[in-house]
C-alpha cells in the first residue's frame, strides 16, 4: 500500500464508472481490506467521502465519493502510470542523431565513379572528368568544385586517380559493389520499415492494454453477475407479488361494488316502507279524529 500512496491525488479512470481523483488508500471501519477513496468528477458516486460516522476524504460534490478495493483499482493505477512511460514517445538525443547520420554515410553512401574520356583520332590533348559522387544524407547534388579536370597526354595508355586504364580510347566506369552503393529507394524503404515496425510495436502495446482492460471488465463483471442474477430473481417476486395484489384489488372492488347495489336497494325498499308508514300513521290519525268528533256526549 504504501508504494501506492505517492498515487493520492493522480486522476484514475474507472470502467463503467468515470474518472476520479484518488483521495485515500487505507481501511475503511466495518469492512475487510485495503481500501481506495475516489473522488468522482460527478455527482455519481455513493457518499460525500465518509462511511459511517468518520469522514475519511472531502469530496467536490455532495454524491461524489466512492469507496473501491485497493486490490481491483491497483491495475488501472498500474496501466495509468505505464502509458506515460511510453518508450516509443523518447527522442534520441541530438548527438545520437548526429552518429546515425554519420553511420549512414559511412555504410549506406560510399561510392566513387569515375568517367575518363579519351580522344580516338589524332594526339590531340582531351580533358579526363573524374567525378566522385559523395552523397550526403540529405540527398543534394555535388558541387561544381566537386568535378577535377585533369589533362591527358596523346598516348592511349593512360591511368585515371582510381587506378582503372583506359584501352583503345574505350570508355571505362568503375563498377559499384552491392556492398557499397545503395540506392535512394532502398533507403527510404529502410527507414520506412523501421517506422512501421515502430508503429506495429506501439499498436502492439495499446491491445495488451485493451486485453488487459478487457479481462478486468469480464473479471468485474463475473463479480456482479451473481448480484444481478439475485436483482432479476428478487425483481420477478415482486413483480408476481404485484399482480397478485392487483387481482386481490380488482376482486374487492367487485364485491364492494355488489355489495353497494345490495345496500342502495335496501336502502330503496326502507324508503318505501317508511313512506307507507307515515301515509299509515296519517290515515290513523284522521281515522281517530272523526271517530272522537262523532263520540262527544251532547249538553
Amino acid at each position: 500500500m504504501e508504494r501506492y500512496k505517492e498515487k493520492i491525488g493522480c486522476l484514475v479512470h474507472i470502467p463503467n464508472v468515470g474518472r476520479g481523483k484518488l483521495k485515500y488508500l487505507g481501511p475503511v471501519e466495518g469492512k475487510p481490506g485495503i481500501y481506495a477513496g475516489v473522488d468522482l468528477l460527478a455527482n455519481i458516486g455513493k457518499n460525500n467521502g465518509s462511511f459511517g460516522e468518520r469522514q475519511y476524504f472531502e469530496s467536490e460534490y455532495p454524491h461524489s465519493g466512492l469507496f473501491v478495493q485497493l486490490e481491483k483499482l491497483i491495475p488501472l493505477i498500474e496501466s495509468t502510470y505505464d502509458s506515460k512511460k511510453d518508450p516509443l514517445a523518447i527522442e534520441s538525443s541530438p548527438q545520437n542523431e548526429k552518429e546515425n547520420v554519420q553511420n549512414k554515410e559511412r555504410n549506406l553512401w560510399s561510392s566513387e565513379t569515375t568517367i575518363q574520356k579519351t580522344s580516338t583520332g589524332n594526339n590531340q590533348q582531351s580533358p579526363t572528368l573524374v567525378n566522385n559522387l559523395l552523397t550526403s544524407s540529405d540527398g543534394k547534388s555535388p558541387k561544381h568544385d566537386d568535378f577535377k579536370t585533369t589533362p591527358s597526354s596523346g598516348k592511349h595508355e593512360s591511368k585515371s586517380s582510381l587506378g582503372y586504364s583506359d584501352v583503345d580510347g574505350d570508355v571505362c566506369m568503375s563498377a559499384l559493389s552491392s556492398k557499397d552503393a545503395v540506392p535512394y529507394s532502398e533507403y527510404y524503404s529502410s527507414k520506412s520499415y523501421r517506422d512501421q515496425q515502430l508503429r506495429i510495436e506501439k499498436h502492439e502495446k495499446e491491445i495488451m492494454q485493451y486485453k488487459k482492460l478487457l479481462n478486468e471488465q469480464r473479471v468485474l463483471l463475473e463479480e456482479l453477475q451473481p448480484a444481478i442474477e439475485e436483482y432479476e430473481k428478487n425483481m420477478l417476486l415482486v413483480e408476481k407479488e404485484n399482480q397478485e395484489l392487483r387481482y386481490q384489488l380488482i376482486k374487492q372492488q367487485e364485491q364492494q361494488e355488489k355489495q353497494k347495489q345490495f345496500f342502495e336497494g335496501e336502502h330503496e325498499q326502507l324508503l318505501t316502507v317508511v313512506e307507507e308508514l307515515h301515509e299509515q300513521m296519517k290515515s290513523n290519525e284522521r281515522y281517530f279524529k272523526n271517530s272522537s268528533g262523532t263520540c262527544l256526549p251532547k249538553d
